[in-house]
């Protein structure tokens, strides 16, 4: 009679995570840089053209370059993605701009009146954030279950008192992010030049991407990497 078989010999183990990028997100990525280098060229390299060049006419020029800097932030953020060896070191990015997009979706329906219907620029506008509120989650949902939760050898102990002040400053930040999006008068009272409440409400939506930025650093892991 022969010897009975293994049978836990014949289930497949699922291999460990090892932190890697997957390439579709790589890629992802890359035409993300992309649709931002244009954008940050239209707002910061010719701010006083934005009624032609962009999805909705933004005065003043300083306005524009501001909304420009941020595009650019995300030029060097994605740049990491598209190059780092190890899905932990970008991961914390990815829900604060799902967020950010997200809030940038309501500002559109809300003030649509002010966007160039019709026009190239919009429907790039209008499909980008049609799509990112998705897009974005999913692919850090889909890449996460690599994230095996080990710190790399150089990682370096956070200070308390550091953890602390990003997070009161993460949330001042934020609920000044959501008082300016509720009430776009406020900003437009306190902001040092002149703003219209579309821009009162964007300007709230980077806030809020700053303050959930700081949560996602502050939760994803005690240490930072040397890198």
């Amino acid at each position: 009679m022969s010897a009975p078989s293994d049978v836990s010999g014949s289930v497949t183990a699922r291999p460990s995570s090892d932190d890697r990028v997957y390439p579709l997100v790589r890629i992802v990525a890359v035409l993300v840089m992309l649709v931002l280098v244009l954008a940050v060229i239209a707002l910061y390299r010719f701010p006083d053209q934005t009624d032609v060049d962009f999805a909705w006419t933004i005065r003043p020029r300083m306005s524009a370059m501001v909304i420009g800097a941020g595009y650019l932030m995300g030029i060097v953020y994605f740049g990491r993605v598209a190059t780092s060896p190890l899905w932990h070191r970008v991961s914390s990015g990815f829900l604060p701009i799902s967020a950010f997009c997200v809030v940038m979706v309501l500002a559109t329906l809300m003030h649509l009146d002010r966007f160039h219907s019709g026009t190239l620029q919009f429907w790039m506008w209008a499909i980008i954030y049609a799509v990112t509120p998705f897009l974005v989650p999913g692919l850090w949902w889909w890449n996460h279950r690599e994230d095996n939760g080990k710190p790399e050898p150089h990682d370096a102990e956070m200070p308390r008192m550091l953890r602390i002040g990003a997070a009161v400053a993460g949330a001042g930040v934020g609920v000044a992010g959501v008082a300016f999006f509720a009430m776009p008068d406020l900003a437009i009272g306190l902001w040092p030049w002149t703003i219209t409440p579309l821009l009162a409400r964007v300007y709230g939506g980077w806030m809020m991407l700053r303050q959930s930025a700081d949560c996602c650093w502050r939760a994803s892991r005690a240490g930072a990497s040397g890198a």
